[in-house]
C-alpha cells in the first residue's frame, strides 16, 4: 500500500509504480491514477457584513471555495460518488446520486453528533440556530461541486540526478513534472493538467439536493466533458508509461 489516502494503488498503473519501486534510485510515496468525485463546499461563516452590497458580493463569493480548500478536497470527509474509472461515472441518474448523498449525510451527521464541546456538551441544532446570525444565514451557501483530477505521483529518489532523470522521463506526458521537495530529501510530483471544479447543486435547508440545470446537462457533462477528461488523462499515462519503461531499462 501506500500513504494516499485510499491507502493502495490504481489499477490502471500498478505496472508503473512496481517499475519505479523495482529500482533503487526510486521510492513511490503517493499516487492516484485520476478521479472525478462530489464534494460538498460549506464556507466558513463570514462576520461583520453591515452593508447589503458587502452580503450580496460575500453571497456570491462563498459560492467559490478558496484554491487551497478545493485542492485538498479529496482529504475531506464530505466527497462522495468517487470514481476512478469512467465506467463508475453515473451524472445523469439521479436516483444513485441521491442515494450516494443520503448515504454521505449520514456518515456526516454520525461524524457530527460525536464532537463534544470544549465543556462536555453537544451543540444540538436549536442551540447552532440561536447563535447564528442572519448575515451568516445569507452568506453561507451549502453547494456541492464537481471535481475531476489528474493522474498524480510523488516519487522519493535518492539523488538529484536520479529525480531530474524522472523529471526528463515524465514531462513528455505530464509537463507540470517538477521537484517538489529537496530539503530532507528529494521528491518528484508528476501531474496531469486535465482539471475541472463547477458547482453541481445546492444542499436546501432540508437536506435535499437542488440541481443547477436538468438532467441533459448531467447527461453533457458525463459524456463529453469528463469522458474527454478521462480519455485525455488515460492517453497521457500511456505515454508516461512507455516512456519510463523504456527510459529505464
Amino acid at each position: 500500500s501506500d500513504k494516499s489516502s485510499k491507502g493502495s494503488w490504481d489499477a490502471p498503473i500498478v505496472d508503473v509504480l512496481d517499475r519505479l519501486n523495482v529500482e533503487e534510485e526510486y521510492c513511490t510515496l503517493s499516487s492516484c491514477s485520476g478521479r472525478a468525485y462530489l464534494w460538498r463546499w460549506q464556507p466558513e461563516e463570514l462576520e461583520g457584513m453591515q452593508e447589503e452590497t458587502e452580503m450580496e458580493q460575500a453571497t456570491f463569493q462563498t459560492y467559490w471555495p478558496s484554491k487551497k480548500r478545493s485542492a485538498h478536497a479529496y482529504s475531506q470527509t464530505w466527497r462522495f460518488h468517487v470514481c476512478h474509472r469512467f465506467g463508475d461515472l453515473d451524472l445523469p441518474s439521479l436516483s444513485r446520486l441521491e442515494d450516494a448523498w443520503r448515504v454521505h449525510s449520514d456518515i456526516e451527521a454520525d461524524a457530527s453528533e460525536s464532537e463534544a464541546l470544549p465543556d462536555g456538551g453537544m451543540l444540538g441544532a436549536e442551540d447552532a440556530a440561536e447563535g447564528a446570525t442572519d448575515t451568516e444565514a445569507v452568506v453561507a451557501p451549502n453547494v456541492i461541486w464537481l471535481k475531476y483530477e489528474p493522474l498524480v505521483c510523488h516519487v522519493a529518489c535518492r539523488s538529484w540526478l536520479g529525480a531530474t532523470r524522472l523529471i526528463e522521463l515524465s514531462r513528455p506526458a505530464f509537463p507540470r513534472s517538477s521537484l517538489l521537495s529537496w530539503k530532507k530529501r528529494f521528491v518528484v510530483q508528476v501531474i496531469g493538467e486535465d482539471h475541472l471544479d463547477m458547482p453541481v447543486a445546492e444542499v436546501l435547508s432540508d437536506g435535499a439536493l437542488s440541481w443547477f440545470g436538468g438532467p441533459r446537462l448531467r447527461q453533457f457533462l458525463q459524456e463529453t466533458i469528463l469522458q474527454q477528461k478521462f480519455a485525455k488523462n488515460l492517453s497521457r499515462t500511456e505515454l508516461w508509461r512507455h516512456s519510463l519503461l523504456d527510459g529505464l531499462r
